[in-house]
């Protein structure tokens, strides 16, 4: 479960911001909210967060910095040429952020056991690295399990390395992993087991989808056709207001001559290479039952945005819930009703649908969702533009007002922020013939020049 995300110079984000999922002491008093995690450091953990907050707050590039972590930590050890550059962009605003690494922690708890990781790096290199850890005994305090600084002077890392709780190849691990990479993904490439824990929390555990428009079903069909989750993934969309009795599915090998004649033969010969051996989804149908009993099939994408938009999102939703992990989406909102967002979200909340402390953390501009009774103050969090161009990150809990008759109005009233400066203005109006037309200062504007001659 994700205790704690730090950011800092990454995109929008200046000064460091903190999104912190530990339990308060009213949430943790509350199991629809929050859920024990077995590690004393951290004993209650929120089953789910949302981030608030007005277009180009920057609300999105928080869960950008949580895929940018999970990508770099699974890739940079076996997809990274000594000078490939870091996919990272600091704050563009201000000289000083511009010319300085960007900084990235988390803190989970996996498996009871409590871990801290963080990195500060910049395009061309890694400065720092860190791993602390703590297990499940309530004695036990945090312990270094390894850390690698960069010296400028020296050219050279400064490194520990935790002799007794990193068995193995360590010398290795460390002479083999390059300025432009990850130790973790390193050390667990060259067959690490005592950091392979952390690893697979981070590239498995915690999943990130940045694009929720583009999720696409391609998962949720495996989920249904090859995981046997097929009456789960049905039973998910029925009781969310979408009546099927079935879906026919179809997937077969990639055939070239499926594609377009029009294509350009090297594109062809690409997409050859690219997905040969591959499953391809040739059909999917929704199957429900007229008044008269008879059996209805209707193609897929004739359906609603909303019920494509489910589908897409039953896969990934169950695949959490079933495995304990922590979901990050950005605008969960789109294409859904308002109910339907409720009713995954109330998924989270659910012991019975969610045994395993699975977590939900999505941004959305959904504000109904305030008012739902399965989401507690601690888990709202506002994001908001200071008039530097960077983005900051508060809670609710930060607010003393607690006697307000709807969340959802008080921020919409703008008692919270985190909401757009709507300014009224006044709109020119263009004519068929291409005459613009106007009121400035109660005078009509007339095109002058050639275009007036023109006309």
């Amino acid at each position: 479960m994700l205790i704690e995300l730090n950011v800092q110079n990454f995109r929008s984000i200046s000064d460091g911001q903190n999104l912190s999922m530990a339990a308060g002491r009213a949430s943790s008093k509350r199991s629809w909210a929050s859920q024990e995690t077995g590690n004393h450091m951290a004993p209650s953990a929120l089953r789910s967060a949302c981030l608030f907050g007005a277009n180009g707050s920057g609300k999105s590039n928080f869960v950008k910095a949580m895929s940018f972590l999970t990508e770099f930590v699974e890739d940079s050890a076996k997809d990274r040429q000594i000078d490939s550059p870091i996919d990272i962009h600091p704050f563009a605003y201000d000289p000083e952020w511009r010319d300085s690494p960007t900084e990235i922690e988390v803190v989970f708890v996996h498996n009871e056991t409590l871990y801290q990781y963080g990195i500060i790096a910049d395009r061309n290199r890694v400065f720092d690295e860190w791993l602390f850890e703590n297990p499940s005994t309530k004695d036990t305090r945090l312990r270094r399990i390894f850390t690698r600084s960069y010296d400028e002077k020296s050219d050279s890392y400064d490194w520990y390395l935790n002799k007794t709780h990193m068995r193995g190849e360590r010398e290795s691990w460390k002479n083999s992993t390059r300025s432009n990479a990850l130790f973790l993904s390193t050390a667990v490439q060259l067959n690490s087991a005592d950091l392979r824990a952390p690893y697979e929390w981070l590239v498995k555990n915690l999943q990130v989808v940045e694009d929720v428009s583009r999720l696409g079903e391609g998962f949720s069909v495996k989920q249904f056709l090859d995981d046997g989750r097929k009456e789960e993934i049905i039973a998910l969309m029925n009781a969310a207001d979408v009546p099927l009795e079935d879906l026919n599915i179809e997937v077969g090998d990639f055939d070239p001559d499926d594609l377009p004649d029009e294509l350009p033969k090297e594109a062809i010969e690409g997409l050859r290479k690219q997905l040969k051996n591959k499953k391809l989804i040739k059909k999917i149908e929704t199957v429900r039952s007229d008044s008269s009993g008879n059996e209805i099939t209707l193609d897929f994408g004739f359906e609603s945005a909303g019920t494509q938009m489910l589908f897409s999102l039953a896969g990934p939703l169950l695949h959490t819930l079933k495995n304990g992990y922590t979901l990050v989406i950005d605008e969960l909102q789109n294409n859904l009703h308002p109910l339907a967002l409720k009713y995954v979200v109330d998924l989270f909340a659910s012991d019975k649908n969610n045994p395993n402390g699975a977590q939900l953390i999505f941004t959305s501009h959904e504000a109904s969702i305030l008012d739902d009774s399965c989401i507690h103050r601690d888990q709202v969090w506002f994001v908001e533009k200071h008039k530097n161009l960077s983005s900051h990150l508060f809670p609710l809990s930060s607010f003393k007002e607690r006697d307000v008759a709807s969340l959802q109005k008080a921020y919409l009233d703008g008692r919270f922020g985190g909401i757009p400066l709507i300014q009224e203005i006044e709109l020119q109006a263009i004519k068929a013939d291409g005459e613009t037309t106007g009121h400035s200062e109660g005078t009509k504007q007339e095109g002058t020049g050639k275009g007036a001659a023109a006309r």
